[in-house]
């Protein structure tokens, strides 16, 4: 790297204002000297505060819930009723991108072409 920085990826969409998730440094835990784990390779990173995330079982289609989410798009019905969801007393982004979520929450992108 040119200035020999580290680069930490996350990820977003226009209809979460946009992000979603992020990796960070990891960070040492002053209490009892236990790493905070905050980026793993290959992942777009853990669920901004507030956010939720969630991998639909039969398509693998990335869900995103959260006050980031916009209202819907302008004088589009259809399209709202098709993107946005209501599962569990909760609103979903139906995204349309594939993903997965490791044991720790990590997002990992599956490419769909």
């Amino acid at each position: 790297l040119k200035f020999n920085q580290d680069v930490y990826v996350g990820f977003g969409v226009t209809e979460a204002s946009p992000a979603v998730s992020v990796n960070v440094m990891d960070k040492l835990d002053p209490d009892d000297f236990r790493v905070q784990i905050g980026h793993k390779p290959d992942s777009v990173g853990l669920a901004l505060p507030g956010t939720l995330i969630k991998i639909d079982a039969g398509s693998n289609e990335i869900r995103i819930s959260g006050p980031q989410l916009t209202q819907g798009y302008l004088n589009q019905p259809d399209l709202n009723a098709e993107k946005f969801i209501d599962e569990d007393n909760t609103r979903w982004f139906r995204t349309e991108m594939s993903g997965s979520l490791d044991e720790d929450g990590f997002l990992y992108l599956i490419n769909n072409y």
